[in-house]
C-alpha cells in the first residue's frame, strides 16, 4: 500500500490504491472499520524493510477454515487492499491530529524566567565567546 514502493520492493496493487507512507496501525484501525478480524503485531516486520518503512505487520484473516472468504465483498488480498485506501487516509488524519503536540505558552512581558541547573552552571552551554574569529590570517602586522 506504500505509495513510494515499487512492485520489485512488494506493491502489490497500482499507485492510485496506494497511500503515502502507511503505518501498521492506521492499516490495523482500517481493516477493524471493515469488520474484519485482524491481529496487530508492532514488533513484526518485512525483513528488508528494517530501515525503510514503519516498523508493524497486520494479519487479516480473510477466509474461515472452508477456506471460503468471509466477507464475499473481499475474496482476495487485492480486492481489499483497494477498498483499504480511503480509510487508511482517514486514520492517518486522525492519527496526525491525536499526535500534534500542545501550544506552548509564550511568555508575558515583564515575567521573569525561572533558573534551572543548566543556567546556573552553564551546562551544555556553547564555549564560543563571540568576536570576528579572524584568528592568525586575519591579524594585520604594524
Amino acid at each position: 500500500m506504500h505509495k513510494g514502493a515499487t512492485i520489485q520492493k512488494g506493491r502489490v496493487i497500482g499507485l492510485e490504491y496506494c497511500v503515502e507512507e502507511p503505518t501498521a496501525e492506521e492499516i490495523y484501525l482500517s481493516v477493524k472499520e471493515l469488520g474484519l478480524e485482524c491481529e496487530l503485531e508492532e514488533d513484526k516486520q518485512h525483513p528488508c524493510w528494517h530501515c525503510i518503512y514503519p516498523s508493524g505487520r497486520v494479519k487479516i484473516t480473510l477466509y474461515g477454515e472452508d477456506g471460503k472468504p468471509l466477507n464475499e465483498e473481499f475474496k482476495n488480498k487485492r480486492a481489499l487492499l483497494k477498498a483499504l485506501k480511503p480509510f487508511v487516509e482517514k486514520h492517518k488524519a486522525e492519527l496526525i491530529m491525536k499526535r500534534k503536540p500542545a501550544k506552548k505558552e509564550k511568555k508575558k512581558k515583564g515575567e521573569k524566567k525561572e533558573l534551572t541547573e543548566a543556567d546556573v552552571y552553564g551546562v551544555g552551554q556553547s564555549r564560543h565567546r563571540g568576536g570576528k574569529g579572524k584568528g592568525k590570517r586575519g591579524k594585520k602586522k604594524k
